[in-house]
């Protein structure tokens, strides 16, 4: 029997295949645009594996209780209030656990860490947060806390796929830097970020900045970088840490790290909350 962990992100899903809490497949897909189509391609990924426990992780906010999505459908388009669970159920297919992305990234990165007060940024399509503290997750009154990339940064700016304009995920995602890359002639982040282009040089200073402003409101021990960014460009933890360091003020210590598993928390996270979701009710 096998585990399963689905991370649906707003241009690829990946698929983890555990056995024994270690991953020893990974299944990608391009993201459909169109939810049922979603349905459609989890069917068609998971139809090979009889699994034990099935968690997805997906961007935007959920409910867990109906294991839907509410609010927010991040970078998936009709997917805001989209019932997930429901549509995967009318294919006979059993969804143990949903959750927010950034929040399954953080739980893999936990599974192994014996600190406290840890901060998940994810730079990719988008930018989201996940915040560990008192052995647990913070999800705040409805569920939803940590909507990092949904701070306005610039008053006025970029409009964001949710509604709002000036969202600090326009300007510091993985996308924004990919743009200011591509538009620079670059075709390796690294490059990009060592020369002397002022939109490399802006990226990184506004991107400490909204890193400076996360560390002074929550106090972290750790704050660690995920996300298609640290692909993208591996040099930016470092080149993070020196500019916070620069432009903090004595409170910042800035505790950067590289998220430990790459690009594959999300999928380890949704694995880990789906089998302790089976066991919760095997107990009950």
């Amino acid at each position: 029997m096998y585990d399963l962990g689905l991370d649906i992100g707003g241009t690829t899903m990946k698929l983890g295949v555990f056995r024994g809490g270690e991953l020893i497949r990974t299944d990608r897909a391009p993201t459909p645009k169109d939810p049922d189509k979603v349905v459609d391609e989890i069917a068609r990924m998971t139809a090979p594996f009889d699994y034990e426990a099935f968690g997805i992780a997906t961007a935007g906010t959920v409910d867990r209780e109906n294991k839907a999505l509410s609010d927010l459908g991040g970078n998936i388009s009709g997917w805001q209030g989209y019932p997930l669970g429901e549509a995967l159920a009318d294919k006979g297919i059993r969804l143990d656990s949903l959750e927010n992305d950034i929040n399954c990234a953080l739980v893999g990165e936990m599974e192994n860490r014996r600190d406290d007060h840890v901060l998940y940024v994810g730079m990719g399509t988008g930018i989201g947060g996940a915040f560990y503290s008192g052995g647990e997750l913070y999800l705040g009154s409805r569920g939803s806390a940590m909507e990092i990339g949904h701070i306005i940064v610039e008053k006025g700016g970029v409009l964001c796929a949710c509604g709002q304009r000036g969202c600090a995920e326009g300007y510091f995602s993985a996308r924004a830097f990919h743009a200011l890359m591509k538009a620079a002639g670059y075709e390796r982040g690294d490059d990009f970020l060592a020369s002397n282009e002022a939109s490399a040089q802006a990226f990184i200073e506004g991107a400490a900045d909204y890193l400076i402003g996360l560390e002074n409101v929550l106090n972290p021990s750790a704050i660690l970088i995920g996300g298609g960014m640290i692909t993208y460009a591996p040099s930016i933890v470092a080149r993070l840490k020196a500019a916070m360091l620069r432009r903090g003020n004595t409170n910042v210590r800035a505790p950067l790290e590289a998220a430990r598993l790459g690009n594959d928390g999300g999928m380890v996270g949704a694995m880990l909350l789906a089998k302790k979701e089976r066991r919760g009710r095997e107990n009950h």
